[in-house]
């Protein structure tokens, strides 16, 4: 899990003692007393009279600031702390609380202007660089902010809110040394689980998952009450592959904190690698995290919008906007829209832009960055751009935005199922949008949502133009399988060891990322047991650019029965390796299927384990075809509705227009 900033911001209401030469030394003396003694009416009264006499009196202005807030004259406090910095243009407290009552206000731009104009006239202040530099992480300003953690150390070195700010914003950043030095340093200086969760994160982050549980293990004993040392634990354990411990951990933390939407989110995409779990308790989980929404107030429905045949604005929510697996199916699909008739609007809840975030930007009507905006505002931000068809891209992911759909902000909102492979639980969807693959018929009772089938494939796939050609099949290749680990269960190393002993020379390649980590890879094949000797398993050094030549190596592809997979099915199609996948009973149990499929490999989709080891052992024996497939699949994939972008946009807008016409019939 990211670690999220948090409300660190610092007030300073230590009053000021008055100046011996001053004038009104004697009145203001006697409005400190007053005010110590806790007669702040009296106190303020003493204090106006200074300020009569000496309006620069800024130690004066100051103080009965802290005495009007104190008594909820919020407004005054707010006019007596900006008279303070008047009068004393370098006087960092009038500028840490002035801010700090903006943002009780929720005034939070003036904030974020009050306290970048203290740090531009004052000093190095450690409560003020903290404060300034939280206002901007929280705005997604992350270079900035650790610009001003850094001012705040260098004013106090041991200040653990700029310390942890300073590891979190690195962090996001990708800045993992930084980030990893910071969270150390907070936790010498009593940081607790706090800081020992920030170390376990870029443990887990740079791919050292076993050091990173580790820590999370350290970070519950320090604190068994911290909700995010539980569930960052959780994460890990979900990594490993240890599922029923993660869900536990989920448990623990939702019970220590309720209200977390994340962790909810969390503990139900974990439950998709529950094997025993069923389509039925999946949606009865799902639909409990309705209860995170029943105090939101849905936006009155907009007005004078119901023409059927008019261009149609569609928005699409997500987090993956951005280097990221779901983009070799979120770009075409956005992309391709017939612009005659549609508008394209998109809101990206990404920290740090990318050269494909960057590029998708430029292509769309509308661009807005969600991050830092609260529920509330981006409702607000999608009905003000007037969006007649609002797309959820993530489901319970993380860094979903589910609870903006929650406030209704556009007429018609639909679900989908391709960063999530399963019902949102919610009833703020009109429809899920799905395929005959995905979501056969009699599917139905898995969803909260009406489900809605494009005729062919829920989102096309675009390859990369740098991707080289595939390698030609060399001799010895095999089985291989490139999902993550997590993916793979007791059952499916079951159904793999029948595969290997029909084909008894043959290995199994597990390439993946993990397996960059030493101690990751020796628990793996403690796990494999006698399979061990079968198996290989290699990590990807530098990323997937430097290995594309491995897809020589691989005759066969394995896809993961307990969960499917997307882009790991998708990308060695395109290397020229064939896939073979089981269509089990869950959604996320299918999207190998769809994809194979509208590849034009039908036959390679196993409806049950028997036909999957056959189809596994018969395509590997069958080395004519093998040496087919890898010279011509490439040809036969770009032709296929897979890679037709233009064919999927059009059955979209076909549904989009459909949907929309139906409500204005509604609306007549």
């Amino acid at each position: 899990m990211t670690p999220k900033f948090d409300s660190n911001a610092m007030v300073n209401n230590d009053l000021e003692p008055g100046m011996t030469d001053h004038p009104s030394l004697d009145t203001f003396q006697t409005a400190l007393d007053l005010q110590v003694a806790g007669q702040s009416a009296a106190a303020i009264q003493a204090y106006d009279k200074v300020i009569a006499e000496q309006p620069d009196h800024h130690r004066a202005c100051y103080n009965r600031g802290i005495a009007l807030a104190e008594g909820g004259r919020l407004a005054d406090a707010m006019v007596s702390y900006a008279l303070a910095a008047a009068s004393r243009p370098d006087y960092p407290d009038a500028y840490v609380n002035l801010a700090a009552l903006c943002d009780g206000l929720e005034l939070y731009d003036k904030s974020l202007e009050t306290l970048r104009l203290g740090a531009l006239r004052c000093r190095p202040h450690a409560a003020l660089h903290n404060n300034l530099g939280q206002a901007l992480a929280g705005r997604g300003k992350l270079q900035e902010a650790m610009n001003a953690f850094s001012v705040a150390l260098s004013a106090a070195p041991d200040l653990v809110p700029a310390l942890m700010g300073l590891g979190k914003a690195a962090f996001e950043l990708g800045q993992h040394t930084i980030a990893f030095e910071a969270f150390r340093k907070a936790e010498q200086t009593g940081g607790g689980a706090d800081a020992i969760n920030g170390i376990g994160a870029v443990l887990r982050a740079t791919g050292r998952t076993a050091e990173a549980a580790d820590e999370f293990r350290r970070a519950v004993e320090c604190d068994p009450g911290n909700p995010d040392s539980h569930n960052n634990l959780g994460l890990t354990l979900r990594q490993q592959g240890r599922f029923g411990d993660a869900i536990d951990c989920f448990r623990s933390s939702l019970r220590l904190r309720p209200t977390s939407t994340a962790v909810h989110d969390n503990y139900l995409f974990c439950l998709q690698y529950d094997p025993t779990i069923t389509p039925s308790d999946m949606a009865i989980e799902s639909a409990e995290w309705v209860c995170h929404t029943r105090e939101i107030v849905p936006l009155p429905p907009p007005k004078n919008i119901w023409q059927p045949h008019r261009r149609l604005r569609i928005g699409y929510v997500s987090p993956d906007f951005r280097q990221h697996a779901c983009m070799y199916f979120l770009e075409p699909l956005i992309q391709a829209h017939d612009r005659r008739g549609f508008e394209i609007f998109c809101y990206a809840e990404v920290a740090v832009e990318d050269d494909l975030t960057r590029q998708l930007a430029s292509t769309v009507d509308g661009w807005t960055n969600t991050y830092g905006m609260n529920d509330a505002q981006l409702a607000a931000r999608i009905r003000a751009d007037g969006v007649d068809i609002l797309v959820d891209l993530a489901g319970h992911t993380g860094g979903n935005r589910l609870m903006a759909f929650a406030y209704r902000p556009a007429p018609i909102q639909l679900a989908t199922l391709i960063g999530y492979a399963a019902t949102t639980g919610l009833n703020v969807f009109d429809a899920i949008l799905g395929d005959p693959y995905l979501t056969p018929q009699g599917s139905e009772a898995h969803f909260t949502e009406p489900v809605l089938r494009l005729p062919r494939i829920i989102a096309p796939f675009k390859p990369r133009a740098d991707w080289p050609a595939p390698p030609p099949l060399e001799l010895g290749a095999g089985f291989a399988c490139v999902a993550d680990p997590a993916r793979i269960d007791g059952r499916t190393l079951a159904l793999w060891e029948q595969i290997l002993e029909g084909v008894p020379d043959t290995r199994l390649l597990l390439k993946h990322a993990l397996f960059t980590d030493p101690a990751a890879t020796c628990e793996w094949r403690s796990r494999l047991g006698k399979l061990s000797d079968r198996i290989d398993l290699e990590g990807i050094p530098g990323g997937w650019s430097r290995h594309m030549e491995s897809y020589g190596r691989m005759a066969v592809v394995l896809d993961t029965p307990m969960h499917s997979g997307g882009t790991t099915v998708a990308i060695p199609l395109w290397m020229g390796v064939p896939v073979v996948t089981l269509a089990g009973p869950n959604s996320w149990q299918r999207f190998g299927a769809t994809l194979v499929a509208n590849a034009g490999l039908p036959d390679l989709v196993a409806l049950d384990d028997t036909d999957y080891i056959a189809k596994a052992v018969m395509l590997m024996r069958d080395k004519a075809l093998l040496q087919d497939l890898r010279a011509n699949l490439r040809s036969r994939m770009a032709a296929s509705p897979l890679c037709d972008a233009t064919l999927h946009a059009d059955d979209l807008s076909r549904t989009y227009r459909s949907l929309w016409c139906d409500a204005c019939s509604d609306h007549a």
